[in-house]
């Protein structure tokens, strides 16, 4: 009898070990999100920020029409983003606005 409890134990604290130990979720994806046009089409630009925010090299650029979606992947989930409202006019960038990443959440770019 007190064979059965030392194998029911020993069972029961690998499967908690296995438990503890097993690897995280798999749909969780930091540093990738989604970038959303809302209120009207825009051209985005999207440069990596690095631990202390320093801004790194570029990661995406091109439009983004109204109600569209684009995913992007981010190395330290966290960018910068500069934009054009009027994509089809030669015109500055505005913005430099910084932004998290992660999970695919969905980050609206004006």
């Amino acid at each position: 009898m007190k064979r059965i409890y030392r194998y029911i134990s020993i069972i029961f604290f690998a499967v908690i070990l296995t438990g503890m130990l097993s690897a995280p979720d798999a749909t969780a994806t930091p540093g990738s999100c989604y970038l959303k046009a809302k209120a009207t089409d825009v051209y985005v630009k999207l440069f990596d920020l690095n631990r202390d925010g320093d801004m790194g090299s570029l990661i995406w650029q091109g439009r983004i029409n109204q109600g569209q979606e684009v995913l992007v992947t981010v190395p330290h989930a966290r960018f910068r983003y500069f934009y054009n409202a009027s994509p089809d006019v030669n015109q500055p960038m505005s913005g430099g606005f910084s932004r998290w990443c992660e999970n695919k959440r969905t980050v609206a770019v004006p």
